[in-house]
């Protein structure tokens, strides 16, 4: 049940008959739409102000009545969240409802809400709430069926959920569910559970646990069932009544139960004088006392079902072992070694003996694990180890005797094939050279035969078209790449370094030329790519000295060269000046650069095309003999 009084309204909910509301001022009572419902728990009451209040119920749900009253009085309310309701508290900027498994934030404007999920380690928990408690505007704690108790921060809610924090360990050591969570005038917690009830410091730092013993009716309190009283004083209902008392005057120093070794077995030997166990302080323990037990109480008649052990043997557990309220332990097969055993009891109150009993256990090797032993097992083994290594430094003289011979061997033969190698690649090198020279010589020849037939006697002109082609030449030198064993050109660097020859040659063209160079960089075999550099030497030389000798703004060239397929080779060459004039071709040369330009295509099995804007020259090639899959840089 709840009761609220604010407002000059007395607000009493009851365990199965609904919410009664009187009007403290007129000394009646208010009708409303809740009153004498059956069944109907109510779990909380929260007057807001004056108009609002939200009532609880642990069976129906939530109700807000907001004092919309008709015109003969009756008061009726909205029902806002179905599920059930254990308290409802103010948290900052709003109004909180604390349900089953979840928690509710509600909106009193907009007569909504919105769910909020209990959270442990990021995941949603499923924690059955069996109890609340309001700490601060930041903070409540829950109780729970099965879980102890559970702090919320309510400032750290994310949209995920609201962290929870387990607290107040002790109790899960005697109840499983919390059943009232009650804070006296010294801000001290009080919880009533399904074993007795706990007193908890305003830090939550556990005091003590209280029992049947301790003067209560009984230890299972009955849901919900607490009061704190307007004198201080505190109710807990149970099945057989309620208990009252006033927290101030309650003990809460109980003293611990001082624990005693009643029986030590080891082997077939037991010790049961009391006398003798309580002044022992160590014992020993041959190879052949392969069990070890002990048995402990705190000899407390009044309520041993409540008392718990705890024991540790130092040395071989590696941590405390809880045996509930069977004081006893038992060792089997112990390595040698020194240990130190402890037991420790918590009594009805909740309170650990710390000292406990503590003894003193010495384990003894066998004979042949005694350190003398070892000590003739390590001289044995060093003997044996001198005979093995004398053996093995023997053999492995002889093993690297014949590495070393065989190692000689394969160097030897090593650098027998290296030299095969280094011949045979000289020998492909110096054939790829040589038939490239040829190749050159063959074209360096015809080059200087076609000028001279052109020059017709002018020295001059002889002279700087032999220099010019025979400088072509030179550049496609540059452009080489050995690969498989054969010379290739990048057209793209030959391209690029014949621009870059313009400078010394034309100084004055130099800074108005623009040159493209949209040369492929797939490498072509260097006696048939000899050909397309001299077709592409004399159409520059061509644009050089005739199409742009008039112009005197920019001069714009474009060389493009690229491979449609393994064995295709394309040529466009362009230029913006005067381009090749009407009349002139290379079917019936009237120059030299030209009657060396077709003979260059012809050899290249290809064909030149002029541009009927005479400005542009297309050549169409064909590549013979095998060609390889190369890398397209050195």
């Amino acid at each position: 049940m709840a009761v609220s009084s604010k407002y000059n309204e007395l607000w009493v909910g009851m365990r199965k008959s609904g919410v009664a509301i009187f009007d403290t001022v007129k000394k009646e009572m208010i009708e409303h739409d809740l009153a004498s419902h059956k069944e109907f728990e109510v779990a909380s009451i929260k007057q807001i102000n004056e108009n609002l209040t939200l009532v609880g119920s642990y069976s129906h749900g939530l109700f807000l009545f907001s004092d919309k009253r008709s015109s003969s009085g009756f008061l009726r309310s909205d029902h806002l969240i179905p599920e059930p309701i254990l308290g409802i508290f103010s948290a900052k900027s709003s109004i909180l409802a604390i349900g089953q498994t979840k928690m509710f934030r509600i909106h009193l404007e907009g007569r909504s809400f919105e769910e909020i999920s209990l959270l442990q380690r990021g995941e949603a928990t499923s924690f059955t709430l069996t109890a609340v408690h309001y700490v601060s505007e930041d903070e409540i704690l829950l109780g729970t069926q099965s879980h102890g108790v559970m702090l919320v921060n309510i400032s750290n809610s994310s949209i995920e959920g609201v962290s929870t924090t387990p607290i107040m360990s002790e109790i899960l050591k005697f109840a499983s569910a919390i059943y009232a969570i009650q804070e006296d005038r010294s801000k001290r917690i009080w919880i009533s559970t399904s074993n007795g009830l706990f007193l908890y410091g305003a830090d939550f730092r556990f005091i003590r646990r209280y029992s049947r013993n301790d003067g209560l009716q009984a230890d299972n309190f009955n849901f919900g069932a607490s009061l704190l009283s307007s004198n201080g004083d505190l109710y807990f209902g149970s099945n057989v009544g309620f208990t009252r008392f006033d927290p101030a005057s309650i003990s809460t120093a109980p003293s611990s139960s001082q624990v005693h070794l009643d029986l030590i077995t080891s082997g077939n030997r037991a010790f049961r004088n009391a006398q003798i166990l309580s002044e022992t302080k160590s014992i020993t323990l041959s190879h052949k006392d392969r069990f070890l037990s002990f048995e402990f109480s705190t000899r407390d008649l009044t309520n041993p079902g409540s008392t718990r052990y705890r024991y540790k043997l130092e040395g071989f557990d590696d941590d405390w072992v809880d045996v509930g309220n069977r004081g006893s332990a038992t060792y089997t097969n112990l390595p040698a070694g020194d240990y130190v055993f402890r037991a420790q009891a918590l009594n009805a109150s909740g309170i650990w003996n710390l000292s406990g009993i503590s003894l003193d256990v010495e384990v003894k090797p066998a004979p042949w694990r005694t350190w003398w032993a070892y000590t003739f097992y390590t001289l044995f083994l060093l003997g044996i180890a001198y005979l093995l290594l004398r053996i093995y430094r023997e053999q492995m003289l002889k093993k690297q005797a014949l590495e070393q011979a065989r190692e000689m061997q394969r160097v030897a033969d090593h650098f027998a094939d290296e030299l095969l190698d280094q011949m045979d690649i000289q020998r492909v090198l110096t054939d790829s050279i040589h038939r490239y020279n040829k190749e050159l010589l063959a074209w360096a020849n015809t080059c200087i035969q076609r000028t001279a037939e052109y020059a017709q006697g002018d020295m001059e002109a002889l002279r700087s078209g032999t220099d010019y082609r025979l400088q072509i030449l030179d550049l496609v030198q540059d452009a080489l790449y050995y690969r498989g064993e054969e010379l290739y050109l990048d057209p793209c660097a030959f391209v690029g370094r014949l621009f870059g020859s313009t400078a010394s040659r034309y100084p004055n063209l130099n800074q108005r030329l623009i040159a493209v160079n949209d040369a492929t960089s797939e490498l072509l075999p260097a006696t048939q790519a000899i050909p397309l550099a001299i077709i592409i030497g004399e159409l520059f030389e061509n644009s050089i000295s005739h199409g742009f000798s008039q112009s005197a703004g920019a001069c714009c060239v474009r060389v493009v060269v690229n491979m449609p397929s393994i064995r295709e080779v394309y040529l466009e060459y362009h230029d913006d000046g005067a381009g090749i004039p009407e009349g002139l071709g290379f079917e019936a040369a009237e120059f030299a650069g030209f009657s060396i330009a077709a003979e260059a295509a012809k050899a290249a099995n290809g064909t030149l095309e002029i541009s009927p804007d005479r400005q542009t020259v297309h050549g169409y090639f064909s590549l013979s003999g095998e060609m390889h899959d190369l890398d397209q840089r050195p």
